[in-house]
């Protein structure tokens, strides 16, 4: 209800206008006593509405440190090695690398390279000689009079060409120029020819066909002379002359399309323009540039989180005993709880890394902004987790990145090493234990009849695992609650006598990305704890506005209580009034008749 002052006293009106309390009576204003008391009622309300308020910046600063902890994943993810759902991962990727040709023009005029990851570092040369081009003719003359006169035309024309069954089209005498070229591309879709017409002067129009691929003759012949008629005859084309002819290493080589898979495993080439003679020579490697701008935001990705744990641990500009009424996060437990795993994570360096070996991201250019080399190394060995953004020495990481990438991946990145191609390792750990990261692991699978198994050996402790032939393969589960417990293989792409083994040694070395990328998969996940976190929010929240629906039921039956009370309190003091003034009234004129 809307409240208004009056002289009368503090006024309650409805919210329909209606005016309920009015009067100062008797030196007692019940406007004010009736205000008073709705504002003492309204103050649980209005608390539980602040509590949703606060709870509403608290969910919004949650869904913002989820932005901030994804986009560590998303790059971590990269980095770690891994890519067997497909996607790019930062040490796999390669590009060719051909800025020049010999004649000094930029190669890229030339021709175009993609390379997919894990292609073999190699090199090569080549030549553009041609590119592959379509077959395509026209009359050389006019093909008939105007487009709408029937030509008098009797006959056939049957179309072929390398990998298309030739396809007859019968031409009448009442067909035009037009019917007929429409009747040529009525089989296009099965002869990949495309006919039109080509007009070169006022009444001299020219029927031309085309082919919709290169590398691909177009044989043409008929019936009834309709290509004297039409003026029309094949070209001297061979499907050789219209391939793509590529100098490859010093061999020729001919190529149907412009885009050319099979001269490289893993390398498209797709030549731009003809050079001929013109060397172009390419060599496969790893692509630095790409692997350094995904560190670079991984970095990036870290400080655009540390700014956001900073901001939600604000202090109160007026008293810096008591946090930012911004700082909505401020006592989060699992805030602190994720800043403090990133950051172990994240200065630990690797783990299982052979020691002289690249172990922290200082040794690759990567401090704590405003320390050095040495502070971090030392302060950071010991899972502290320092508040402070990092910066990059691009002259070191380009030197690291140039002269050891190896051991670069190796502090990122999940790395096994194994000694026989056979075995590959499918899965480890979120975590490698220090028990077995850095040393050797030997892993023997043996067949009895249909039978197989496998051990997992180091030193002197040995476990049973399990095999599961999927058969594609073999896959092999090293027991629980072992120092193996976590690690999966596959032995693939070879046969196991019956009676005989085979057996790998394999390290497992652990990166600083592998462990972000598995712990924040953790956090992240559709059952992650993050989710939890997140469900028991929406669940505070709903409990909070539950509350606030009760309180405002309550608080509106209360507020009419008061009003009526009240309202027959100021009927009833009405009433008292006038009959004290009677009663003054009546006192004052019996005195004036004593007089």
């Amino acid at each position: 209800m809307p409240e208004i002052g009056s002289s009368m006293g503090k006024t309650i009106v409805q919210d329909n206008g209606q005016v309920l309390i009015n009067s100062k009576i008797m030196g007692i204003d019940i406007g004010e006593i009736v205000d008073s008391q709705i504002k003492v009622g309204k103050m649980p309300l209005d608390k539980k509405k602040e509590d949703i308020e606060h709870q509403t910046k608290v969910m919004a600063a949650f869904s913002e440190m989820e932005e901030k902890i994804s986009s560590i994943r998303t790059v971590a993810a990269k980095l770690s090695n891994l890519n067997t759902s497909g996607s790019t991962s930062s040490f796999k990727q390669k590009r060719a690398n051909a800025p020049y040709t010999a004649s000094g023009a930029p190669a890229i005029s030339v021709v175009a390279f993609t390379v997919t990851d894990n292609t073999p570092n190699q090199n090569f040369d080549l030549q553009v000689q041609t590119k592959a081009k379509a077959d395509r003719f026209a009359a050389s003359s006019s093909s008939g009079g105007a487009l709408d006169t029937a030509l008098n035309y009797d006959g056939t024309l049957t179309l072929a060409s390398t990998g298309n069954d030739p396809q007859t089209v019968t031409i009448t005498t009442s067909m035009t120029l037009e019917q007929i070229r429409n009747e040529i591309n009525s089989v296009s879709s099965l002869t990949n020819v495309r006919a039109s017409i080509v007009q070169a002067g006022a009444s001299d129009f020219r029927l031309n066909l085309s082919h919709t691929q290169t590398g691909k003759k177009i044989e043409l012949s008929d019936t009834g002379g309709l290509m004297s008629s039409l003026n029309i005859a094949e070209s001297s084309a061979t499907d050789q002359s219209l391939c793509a002819h590529i100098i490859f290493n010093g061999v020729d080589t001919y190529h149907p399309t412009n885009i050319i898979t099979t001269l490289v495993e893993g390398v498209t080439i797709e030549p731009i323009s003809a050079a001929p003679g013109d060397v172009v020579n390419v060599s496969i490697e790893p692509n630095l540039d790409s692997t350094k701008t995904d560190i670079v935001n991984f970095v990036k990705a870290y400080n655009d989180f540390v700014d956001f744990f900073v901001d939600q641990h604000a202090r109160d500009e007026n008293n810096d005993n008591n946090y930012s009424k911004e700082a909505y996060l401020a006592r989060n437990t699992f805030l602190d709880t994720l800043n403090t795993t990133i950051g172990s994570s994240l200065f630990g360096g690797g783990t299982g890394i052979a020691s002289g070996q690249i172990q922290i991201l200082a040794d690759i250019g990567i401090t704590i902004e405003g320390s050095d080399s040495e502070t971090l190394s030392s302060s950071l060995s010991d899972g502290q987790n320092i508040l402070n953004k990092l910066i990059i020495d691009d002259g070191i990481l380009d030197s690291k990145l140039l002269g050891s990438l190896d051991q670069v991946r190796r502090l990122f990145a999940f790395e096994p090493q194994l000694s026989n191609v056979n075995f590959i390792v499918s899965d480890h750990p979120n975590a490698i234990s220090s028990d077995i990261a850095g040393q050797s692991i030997s892993v023997t699978v043996s067949r009895t009849g249909a039978d197989y198994s496998v051990t997992f050996t180091k030193g002197a402790i040995s476990h049973t695992g399990t095999v599961e032939d999927t058969g594609s393969g073999l896959r092999l589960i090293a027991p629980d609650d072992t120092i193996f417990e976590g690690i999966k293989m596959a032995y693939v792409n070879a046969t196991i006598a019956d009676g005989d083994s085979a057996t790998t040694t394999v390290v497992l070395s652990q990166g600083i990305a592998d462990k972000l990328n598995n712990y924040l998969s953790s956090v992240l996940d559709i059952e992650g704890s993050l989710s939890v976190e997140k469900e028991n929010l929406k669940d505070k929240s709903n409990a909070l506005k539950n509350e606030l629906t009760r309180l405002s039921d309550k608080f509106e039956r209360d507020k009419q209580y008061i009003i009526t009370k009240f309202s027959r309190l100021q009927e009833t003091l009405r009433q008292m009034e006038a009959l004290m003034n009677n009663m003054t009234s009546y006192m004052g004129a019996l005195a004036s008749k004593q007089r």
